[in-house]
């Protein structure tokens, strides 16, 4: 419940313009093992597996690294 309710106000604050974005250079690495981080309780309660496979190159993005974790993780 505090999940939804604290993405309902991100999306409330994304709508009225008052989300500040910290964006940066990342790897998307860094970017899925944080959301895998973020949402390991859950794959363990539900019993779920989750297989990653990376490039051999780093795959880099540039972004807000909370929200680009969010985005996954939901």
């Amino acid at each position: 419940m505090t999940r939804l309710v604290d993405d309902l106000l991100a999306v409330s604050r994304i709508t009225e313009g008052r989300i500040e974005l910290h964006c940066q250079s990342l790897t998307l690495a860094q970017v899925v093992a944080q959301a895998i981080e973020s949402v390991e309780p859950l794959i363990e309660e539900k019993g779920h597996r989750v297989f990653v496979s990376a490039a051999y190159e780093p795959i880099f993005v540039h972004g807000d690294m909370a929200r680009l974790v969010q985005s996954l993780a939901n």
